[in-house]
């Protein structure tokens, strides 16, 4: 049996685990396992066209798709190593204001949460490139192009970033079973 499960890039720790738990519960099934990430509105469309399995991603937008939730997603800001900010302990988000800033792609549903949190806070970094997949936005501040808030995940070690704790309180992004 196939499973096609598609998933949020910086989600991708929690894949492991879903697929250990899926197994367990189908001992008796030959199990294999299609795996592809993607932003969450295509996981969204793949789900509705029955194109997917399953979704690991934020909540759905569409009343065609069931969720489960599965928990919250902290956000940090993050720097190169060398940069000033590494050192501290959290920063306020008025300190991105009009700082180089490396965003989401505009398709992306976590750049309207991350545009609504910097808007209630009156901030407004100057976008120097938008992305639409983690690995991009994490290569182009660890080259020092500018500063970023991702979702806090596991890889951020594997690259020349520190990840600074946001001081303001800001709305916790719900992570979803789809």
């Amino acid at each position: 049996v196939m499973i096609k499960l598609s998933y949020l890039e910086s989600l991708k720790q929690l894949v492991p685990n879903l697929i250990q738990d899926i197994s367990a519960g189908a001992p008796d099934l030959s199990l294999r396992f299609d795996l592809a990430h993607y932003t969450a509105p295509i996981i969204e469309q793949q789900l509705i066209r029955r194109e997917t399995d399953l979704g690991i991603s934020s909540a759905p937008l569409s009343n065609e798709i069931s969720s489960h939730l599965i928990g919250y997603q902290e956000s940090v800001v993050i720097v190169p190593k060398q940069h000033p900010w590494a050192q501290m302990d959290a920063i306020p988000l008025t300190a991105l204001d009009g700082q180089p800033y490396i965003t989401y792609s505009r398709d992306c549903t976590i750049r309207q949460y991350y545009d609504s949190i910097l808007e209630s806070a009156h901030v407004k970094p100057e976008i120097f490139a938008e992305a639409r997949f983690d690995s991009n936005i994490l290569d182009m501040v660890s080259y020092n192009m500018g500063v970023a808030i991702v979702p806090k995940m596991q890889r951020l070690e594997r690259y020349d970033l520190h990840a600074v704790p946001i001081q303001n309180e800001i709305p916790q992004r719900a992570i979803c079973l789809l």
